[in-house]
């Protein structure tokens, strides 16, 4: 199950597609307190119908605080 640092690192890429400071179908990294690796998307196209446009989360990382 992926939790609430999922949900950030991911709100992260698509704040920074939807306000043109990172453009589609690059590599992002996204950090909460896990990271993970997606090629960008913006928000309107996440779940839009055509399949390239699409996020794609290609790496997570999680970090375990103690």
């Amino acid at each position: 199950m992926l939790g609430q640092e999922f949900k950030v690192a991911v709100e992260m890429i698509l704040m920074a597609i939807d306000e043109g400071v990172l453009k589609t179908d690059q590599v992002v990294i996204g950090i909460g307190v896990s990271a993970i690796a997606a090629e960008a998307s913006s928000s309107k196209e996440m779940f839009g119908p055509e399949v390239r446009r699409r996020l794609e989360v290609r790496k997570i990382t999680i970090i375990l605080l103690r």
